[in-house]
Protein backbone atom coordinates (compact mmCIF):
# COMPACT_ATOMS: atom_id res chain seq x y z
CA UNK A 1 0.00 0.00 0.00
CA UNK A 2 2.88 2.28 0.49
CA UNK A 3 3.96 2.18 -2.76
CA UNK A 4 0.55 3.57 -3.77
CA UNK A 5 2.04 7.18 -2.03
CA UNK A 6 5.24 6.79 -2.73
CA UNK A 7 7.75 9.70 -4.34
CA UNK A 8 8.56 8.79 -8.12
CA UNK A 9 11.90 6.98 -6.97
CA UNK A 10 10.12 5.09 -4.36
CA UNK A 11 13.43 5.33 -1.70
CA UNK A 12 12.28 7.06 1.28
CA UNK A 13 8.88 4.73 1.19
CA UNK A 14 11.11 1.69 0.79
CA UNK A 15 13.11 2.62 4.17
CA UNK A 16 10.35 3.16 5.83
CA UNK A 17 8.64 -0.29 4.94
CA UNK A 18 11.81 -2.78 5.35
CA UNK A 19 12.63 -0.46 9.17
CA UNK A 20 10.85 -1.34 12.65
CA UNK A 21 8.18 1.13 12.38
CA UNK A 22 7.00 -0.46 8.46
CA UNK A 23 4.05 -2.24 10.18
CA UNK A 24 2.45 1.05 11.71
CA UNK A 25 3.62 2.90 8.98
CA UNK A 26 1.79 0.26 6.25
CA UNK A 27 -1.45 0.54 8.78
CA UNK A 28 -1.41 4.35 8.38
CA UNK A 29 -1.22 4.32 5.02
CA UNK A 30 -3.87 1.52 4.39
CA UNK A 31 -6.36 3.87 6.87
CA UNK A 32 -5.53 7.21 4.71
CA UNK A 33 -6.39 5.00 1.36
CA UNK A 34 -9.53 3.13 3.10
CA UNK A 35 -10.62 6.45 4.25
CA UNK A 36 -10.28 8.28 0.60
CA UNK A 37 -7.86 10.21 1.19
CA UNK A 38 -6.63 12.40 -2.27
CA UNK A 39 -2.82 11.05 -2.57
CA UNK A 40 -1.49 14.64 -2.23
CA UNK A 41 -3.17 14.98 1.38
CA UNK A 42 -2.30 11.46 1.76
CA UNK A 43 1.44 12.16 1.08
CA UNK A 44 1.62 15.25 3.14
CA UNK A 45 0.32 13.10 6.23
CA UNK A 46 3.06 10.45 5.56
CA UNK A 47 5.81 12.87 5.46
CA UNK A 48 4.71 14.37 8.85
CA UNK A 49 4.72 10.62 10.01
CA UNK A 50 7.95 10.61 8.59
CA UNK A 51 9.31 13.37 10.29
CA UNK A 52 8.01 12.91 13.81
CA UNK A 53 9.68 9.19 13.03
CA UNK A 54 12.72 10.65 12.98
CA UNK A 55 12.51 13.44 15.36
CA UNK A 56 12.08 10.35 17.79
CA UNK A 57 15.21 8.40 16.67
CA UNK A 58 17.34 11.62 16.91
CA UNK A 59 16.20 12.47 20.27
CA UNK A 60 16.47 8.80 21.70
CA UNK A 61 12.75 8.89 22.34
CA UNK A 62 11.16 5.02 22.47
CA UNK A 63 7.42 4.31 22.31
CA UNK A 64 6.61 4.02 25.66
CA UNK A 65 8.06 7.62 25.87
CA UNK A 66 5.10 8.99 23.63
CA UNK A 67 3.41 10.91 25.88
CA UNK A 68 1.68 14.82 26.02
CA UNK A 69 5.24 16.03 26.94
CA UNK A 70 6.67 14.08 23.59
CA UNK A 71 4.34 15.76 21.92
CA UNK A 72 4.69 19.14 23.33
CA UNK A 73 9.01 18.74 22.73
CA UNK A 74 7.87 17.49 19.15
CA UNK A 75 5.82 20.96 18.72
CA UNK A 76 8.77 22.90 19.99
CA UNK A 77 10.82 21.02 17.25
CA UNK A 78 8.49 22.43 15.03
CA UNK A 79 8.30 25.90 15.96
Amino acid sequence: MLSAYSDPHGRRIRAFRDGPPGALFEAFTQTLFEAHYPTITARLHLRAAEHFIHWTHRNGVSVPELNEQALVRFGGHLQ
